[in-house]
Order: C-alpha cells, then sequence, then structure tokens
C-alpha cells in the first residue's frame, strides 16, 4: 500500500481589489470606503441623500 497525501487545490478566482484608496464624496467627511462598497458616498451619507430623494416625491 503507498502512501499518498493531497494537496488542496488553489483558487483560480482572483481576489477583488481595487487600486485606489477612496474617500465618500460628501464635504468635510474623510471615511474611507470599502471595496465592497459600489457607492461614491459613506453608509451614513449615503442614507441622508436617499432619504432627501425620498422628501421630494
Amino acid at each position: 500500500m503507498s502512501s499518498t497525501t493531497l494537496k488542496p487545490k488553489k483558487h483560480t478566482t482572483p481576489r477583488k481589489t481595487k487600486t485606489q484608496q477612496r474617500t465618500c464624496r460628501h464635504p468635510g467627511c474623510g471615511k474611507r470606503l470599502s471595496m465592497y462598497n459600489p457607492h461614491e458616498f459613506c453608509f451614513l451619507h449615503f442614507r441622508q441623500l436617499v432619504s432627501a430623494d425620498y422628501r421630494y416625491l
């Protein structure tokens, strides 16, 4: 009986990376945005922007 070891498979999907560090576009806010956040604003200021849009409907 031969002794064989199994090697784990390497992942072929590249990691999700961004080349630039993005910050919130709201004036005076320097919050760094996560690479998973597709918006131009941080969570707090994006919510303010969305709620302001709904006020005018």
